[in-house]
């Protein structure tokens, strides 16, 4: 069995609660889509669209909404959690790149 969405939630900073998900390539806009009609609970980002990487942000306080999202989305949308953070994937570390 996989990783729990609960172990996978990484917490970049105190307002920002990020789940990295693997996402087949086809269905990445239907993902963007669901999250949009559940308008504020959370964004997504593809982090690489070859691999179908796609990063959902959300904050600590609508955390369990948007686990429950991914829940009930599941059956339409086949993600995984990432095993691993894609290297480059924290807003931290873009940050520091940009840093002089």
């Amino acid at each position: 069995m996989g990783v729990s969405l609960e172990q996978a939630a990484v917490h970049i900073d105190g307002d920002t609660v990020a789940f990295y998900l693997e996402v087949p390539r086809s269905h990445v806009v239907l993902l963007q889509v669901y999250f949009e009609l559940y308008d504020g609970v959370g964004t997504v980002r593809t982090l690489d669209g070859e691999g179908a990487i796609a990063c959902v942000l959300t904050t600590p306080s609508l955390l369990q909404d948007c686990i429950g999202v991914l829940h009930a989305i599941k059956e339409h949308v086949a993600w995984v959690p990432c095993s691993t953070i894609p290297a480059g994937a924290l807003p931290t570390e873009t940050l520091r790149k940009k840093t002089p």
